[in-house]
C-alpha cells in the first residue's frame, strides 16, 4: 500500500479513538480501586495518551500536505517538508530506543533537543519568508500553508515527547521531580531562543 493510499480517517475512527476511550474509562475506574501513590501515575499515562490523541490528529493534518511538497520542485519547500518528517521519525526512533533501554540507561531529556529543534526551524522560516516571497521563492498561499504545517509540526513533536517522558521517565518521586525541574517548557525554548538572537 502506497502511503498516500493509507486511510488515516478510518485508522483513527476505529483504532485510535477507540482505543483512547477505552483507556480514559479503564483510568476512570480504576483510580477508586488502587491507592493513592498510583493514581497520580494513572493520570500521567492519561495525559500520555492524550498527546498521542493529538499527534495522530496533528500528522492526519500535515499528511497531505507533506506528501505533495516532499516532491515539489521548489527546493526550499521540499526542504521544509523534509525537515519536519525527519524530526517526527527522529523523535519516534528516540522514543522506541527509549523503551529498549533498561531504566539505568535512560535520559528522556534527550527528546527535548526536538522540542528546541522544530521552535528554531519554525523562527528561521518566519524569518526568511518574507524575502522568499518577495523574490518570488515562496508563492503566499503555500507560505501559509506551511506556517500551518510547521506549528502542526510543532504540537506533534511536543505531545510526543512529553508522551515519551510520562512512558519512559522516571517513576520513583524524588527523581520525578529533578527530572521535571531540569525538562524545557515552552518559556524554557522561548528564553534560549531569546538568548540566541
Amino acid at each position: 500500500m502506497k502511503p498516500d493510499e493509507y486511510d488515516m480517517e478510518k485508522a483513527y475512527v476505529g483504532t485510535v479513538k477507540s482505543l483512547y476511550a477505552a483507556i480514559l474509562e479503564f483510568i476512570s475506574k480504576a483510580h477508586n480501586e488502587i491507592p493513592a501513590e498510583f493514581g497520580s501515575r494513572l493520570y500521567e499515562l492519561r495525559d500520555a495518551c492524550h498527546g498521542i490523541v493529538f499527534s495522530v490528529k496533528g500528522i492526519h493534518h500535515l499528511r497531505t500536505n507533506t506528501l505533495e511538497h516532499i516532491r515539489s520542485d521548489n527546493e526550499d519547500v521540499r526542504r521544509q517538508y523534509n525537515f519536519i518528517r525527519n524530526q517526527i521519525a527522529g523523535i519516534m526512533r528516540t522514543i522506541h530506543e527509549l523503551g529498549q533501554m533498561d531504566d539505568e540507561e535512560r535520559d528522556v531529556l534527550i527528546l527535548d533537543e526536538f522540542k528546541v529543534a522544530i521552535d528554531e526551524d519554525n523562527l528561521l522560516f518566519k524569518n526568511a519568508m518574507d524575502d522568499m516571497i518577495r523574490d518570488g521563492k515562496l508563492p503566499p498561499l503555500l507560505a501559509t500553508s506551511l506556517m500551518n504545517d510547521l506549528g502542526y509540526a510543532k504540537t506533534v513533536i511536543w505531545h510526543l515527547a512529553d508522551m515519551g517522558k510520562a512512558l519512559y521517565g522516571a517513576h520513583d518521586a524524588i527523581e520525578k521531580e529533578v527530572e521535571d525541574v531540569l525538562s524545557l517548557t515552552e518559556e524554557d525554548v522561548d528564553e534560549l531562543r531569546s538568548d540566541a538572537a
